[in-house]
């Protein structure tokens, strides 16, 4: 529950809903609406005499007269209230969006009053036709009935281009015949360069081809100059990629590709989407799915021969094109503009029902949109994404490749392959509203209501036969409702005390939810939600499809009791993977649970993650119970459980007998060695288990004795343990040593920042003694691959030690000794070990103070060391003299990929010299310089040479102190290249 506001307090962000609604009325009515807080949004409400001229103005058919008195009198003020509404339902605004009288009297609804005046005026721009000339429209959005040749239509008269203008196309080479559509995907690098020629033709002036509607209906061809932020793909395709493929009767991809492109992912798009939001959208998936410029993705403009597109579809639908390709893919992307456009074109009805029915569980349908909005300020501080310096994620593009505009382009993911509740209503009222408007169109989607041209009747009677054979045609309209229900769910959650609202949004839950087809929900709540609403609303209403749920942060009492009550009605045998974090649970709730866990329940579950739930010793014994019944369960996360050593006991009992379970994560407990001895025991008798996380428990160096003896058995099967921050000291790192020489199956071992947790005292940190035991074992360890020592006081001794150990180990491949109190003694040995180490592949050595003469020592070695990818030297105190000898070593180095040198003291000298090996440098993909000091003037010479590197994808330059007009070069350079922007952080 939230903390009850002071009288008098807005609330967080209110006057910012009341600025933008007072904003819109002020803009669609013309009328001098006086104000910008919540108060006198308030006081312009009340009276609903200026409701009834928002409706007027919006739908003047309507009529509707206001009573004036209303602003005296309650009674006339609500008869105003009550017309609107009507008038509102009449326009089409769905009761989930409507709001109450009430909420205007009690002025603590004016959230969802703006959510309604936002779905009204979406509602009427998409009764209008798109104009002719000059339309002001939003770059990149598609006001819903505009067509293009997807549908069907016949291609323009005659051609725009002369033979110099598709040059870049036809004089490329022989490109490839590709038989098979399916393979004909295209590369996220191809698309850019399509970007490109659009940009340089628009810049010319150039015209191209778009399909006009006239007033009785009829479609024609006009020629217009257009901007590049205005340019869709119909445009594209018929002006230019048409007349090019031509003479070979063949596919754009056939034209731009050398051999077959199968797709990793396909993409479901409407023709009217503008190529720029499109790249856009892809640059934003590929970095959130991992996922290169070469990739290659399917998209059906492309694709297709000239006589496929006139082509209809075939009888068997799994034979269409879009079948084809995704029965090969990872996944699905939908890419969406405001107005949800796609969801007009009944081909979508059939895209969808290929992702919904794909055999793989692990084919993911995402959806993403892009949208045209002011940019930020430049400046202001940001937050640190990793160690190096990073900044808060902004997915954005800048409108035409950056420089000088005042807006900028930004990607919203809608979901991420799961139902996931993110609250698209808030983002609207932050960001304008296109979320809002486009959850208003996904929450009243029908296929049946899809439209199609007459050329394509038949086509719509099959998919929509298609579909009723399949999931159903209520089962697939549920799944899209059911997104944008679950992104209201935050706010509706969080009105305690509303029940009207709720009232209304639960019925659109029951009956959303339960058919639709998804096999991953995440929920998550912010512990602010009315007590038991999700057990005894959403849980009732899971779906039965649903293999990965997570339900956190709701703190409901009983949810446990309604999960398992779901689970016996529905089965649990679909159920493989369940996130309960930080839901208040207890002793009882894992009874509940533990009986879902037992074999005899027909439970098919493999993940239970229960981080952060008080279940104390009890409830970890009541698990501990079941695992003893050997059921399915592969992943236990038990992380800040209130666990002690009672707790530790029994489940060590159910790890002796237990043959299913391979990861155990036990991390932030008040385990200690009594408890650490009980695991060893079970450990002894286990030959399943391999990763066990004891991280920030408050083990000491005899339970750490007890744990290497279990690493001596045979039976032991652990590949990693993980026991940092914990109080080994010297004696227990020197038995973890010792089991290490006869060990033969751990990989990775954690010994990092093992201080007495409540002094801080370093009498329990692994010092020179218990470096040396490591390197001793590591000279005859073959198997042990990651080591993590950081955060202890191994000094230049304890250092020098595992570095001579190097020369002869060929297994280490990572090593970690940040925060060890090694200067430039100890730097001269890691050198040695560098030049003399083929195995090793990640070194972090940061925050340590090796100074300029320690990096010369490294970058010397690192200029002829061929197999080392990652470093780190973050917070060493390097400045322009080592920033200078890791320039030349990159200069020399063909293999590093991760260079760290945030926090350093890089001044412009150091920055300029960085700059010239990055020229020389062909390999490296990521450089850290967050938080050093070379102003504007080294940001100009990185901006430099970033135009004649072409191999770095990631930048981090955080608080350099540069000026906007910097940052702007910057991001100019980076993008020239076709980089994501994402991943340049200033």
């Amino acid at each position: 529950m939230s903390m009850p506001r002071p009288k008098g307090k807005a609330r967080p962000g209110a006057n910012a809903v009341a600025e933008k609604t007072l904003a819109l009325m002020r803009e669609v009515t013309g009328l001098p609406i006086f104000g910008s807080t919540e108060k006198q949004l308030h006081n312009a409400l009340r009276s609903g005499v200026l409701l009834v001229a928002y409706v007027n103005k919006l739908f003047p058919s309507h009529g509707v007269d206001a009573h004036r008195g209303g602003i005296e009198n309650k009674i006339l003020a609500n008869d105003n209230i009550q017309k609107f509404l009507k008038a509102a339902r009449a326009a089409g605004v769905i009761e989930t969006h409507l709001f109450s009288t009430e909420d205007i009297h009690s002025g603590r609804g004016l959230a969802r009053v703006h959510a309604c005046l936002a779905a009204m005026r979406s509602l009427a721009s998409a009764r209008k036709r798109p104009q002719a000339d000059g339309d002001e429209s939003v770059p990149g959005r598609r006001l819903r009935g505009s067509i293009t040749t997807q549908d069907g239509l016949p291609p323009p008269p005659h051609d725009l281009v002369e033979d110099d203008d598709i040059a870049w196309l036809t004089d490329r080479g022989a490109g490839a015949e590709i038989p098979l559509v399916e393979a004909r995907a295209v590369t996220l690098a191809q698309l850019e360069e399509v970007l490109s020629a659009i940009r340089e033709r628009c810049a010319r002036g150039g015209q191209w081809w778009c399909l006009e509607q006239s007033d009785e209906g009829t479609p024609s061809w006009e020629s217009r100059a257009l901007s590049s932020s205005d340019v869709h793909l119909d445009h594209f395709l018929h002006t230019v990629a048409r007349p090019a493929t031509r003479e070979r009767n063949c596919s754009f991809v056939e034209l731009v590709a050398t051999e077959a492109q199968p797709a990793e992912w396909v993409v479901s798009v409407v023709w009217a989407e503008p190529v720029e939001t499109l790249v856009a959208c892809l640059r934003r998936h590929a970095a959130d799915r991992g996922y290169t410029r070469e990739s290659a993705v399917w998209i059906d403009a492309f694709a297709g021969r000239r006589a496929d597109f006139a082509a209809p579809l075939p009888p068997d639908l799994a034979d269409a094109p879009f079948c084809r390709a995704a029965a090969g893919a990872r996944g699905m992307l939908v890419v969406l503009d405001s107005l949800g456009a796609l969801f007009d074109r009944v081909g979508f009805g059939l895209e969808l029902h290929a992702a919904l029915t794909a055999p793989s569980d692990n084919f993911f349908t995402d959806a993403y949109a892009a949208f045209v909005a002011e940019r930020p300020p430049s400046g202001g501080a940001e937050a640190e994404v990793d160690g190096d310096g990073g900044g808060t994620e902004q997915h954005s593009a800048r409108a035409g490749g950056g420089g000088g505009g005042a807006t900028e382009m930004r990607v919203e993911r809608i979901t991420d392959g799961e139902l996931v509740s993110e609250d698209l209503y808030e983002k609207a009222v932050r960001e304008g509203d296109f979320s809002h408007d486009l959850a208003e169109r996904g929450l009243r989607f029908a296929l049946a209501d899809a439209s199609a041209l007459p050329a394509r009747a038949r086509d719509k009677q099959l998919i929509l036969e298609h579909v009723a054979a399949g999931v159903g045609a209520h089962a697939l309209d549920a799944t899209v409702r059911a997104i944008f229900l679950l992104a209201k769910l935050p706010a509706i959650a969080s009105h305690v005390g509303d029940d009207d609202a709720r009232a209304t949004f639960d019925v659109a839950l029951r009956a959303a939810l339960p058919l639709a087809r998804c096999r991953r929900v995440r929920l998550t709540f912010g512990g602010d939600v009315a007590e038991d609403w999700v057990a005894q609303v959403v849980v009732p209403s899971l779906p039965p499809s649903v293999r990965s749920l997570a339900l956190t942060e709701c703190s409901a009492p009983s949810l446990c009791s309604a999960l398992r009550a779901h689970l016996l009605v529905h089965g649990a045998s679909t159920l493989t993977a369940l996130d309960l974090s930080c839901d208040g649970i207890g002793a009882d709730g894992a009874a509940a649970l533990a009986a879902v866990l037992r074999p005899d329940s027909g439970s098919a579950l493999r993940t239970l993650e229960l981080f952060g739930n008080p279940l104390g010793d009890a409830g970890v014994s009541a698990l501990s119970e079941s695992l003893e019944l050997d059921p399915p369960l592969q992943s236990l996360g038990l992380q800040a459980v209130a666990m002690a050593d009672a707790g530790a006991c029994s489940l060590a009992a159910a790890i002796a007998c237990n043959t299913q379970l391979v990861q155990l994560v036990l991390r932030g407990n008040e385990i200690g060695d009594e408890g650490a001895y009980f695991l060893a025991e079970g450990l002894k008798c286990n030959g399943t288990l391999l990763d066990l996380d004891l991280f920030c428990n408050a083990i000491e160096e005899r339970g750490a004795q007890m744990l290497a003896r279990a690493l001596h058995e045979p039976t032991c099967a652990l590949n990693a343990l993980n026991l940092d921050t914990n109080d080994v000291g010297d004696e227990g790192a020197a038995a973890l040593a010792d089991a290490l020489k006869v060990n033969a199956m751990l990989l990775e071992l954690d010994l990092g920042s093992n201080r007495e947790r409540n002094t801080g005292a370093t009498s329990h940190l692994i010092g020179e003694r218990g470096a040396a035991a490591l390197a001793d074992a590591l000279a005859s360890n073959s198997t042990l691959t990651r080591l993590d020592v950081g955060g202890n006081v191994l000094g230049n001794k304890g250092a020098t030690s595992l570095s001579d150990a190097l020369g002869s180990n060929t297994a280490l491949l990572s090593l970690a000794l940040y925060s060890n109190r090694i200067d430039e003694r100890g730097a001269n040995a890691i050198s040695t070990a560098l030049t003399l180490s083929k195995a090793l592949r990640e070194l972090d050595i940061n925050s340590n103070q090796i100074g300029d003469t320690g990096a010369l020592a490294i970058a010397e070695a690192l200029a002829t060391n061929d197999a080392l990818l990652k470093l780190n030297v973050s917070g060493c105190a390097i400045g322009d003299v080592g920033a200078a000898a890791f320039a030349n070593a990159l200069s020399a180095n063909s293999c590093l990929l991760t260079l760290k040198l945030g926090h350093n003291h890089i001044g412009a000298d150091g920055a300029a010299a960085l700059a010239n090996g990055l020229r020389m440098n062909t390999t490296l993909v990521k450089l850290g310089l967050g938080e050093n000091r070379f102003g504007d003037e080294g940001a100009e010479a990185l901006a430099d040479a970033l135009e004649a590197n072409t191999s770095l994808a990631r930048l981090f330059l955080w608080h350099n102190a540069l000026s906007a007009d910097a940052k702007e070069r910057l991001r100019a350079a980076w993008m020239r290249e076709g980089r994501l922007d994402d991943n340049l952080v200033v």
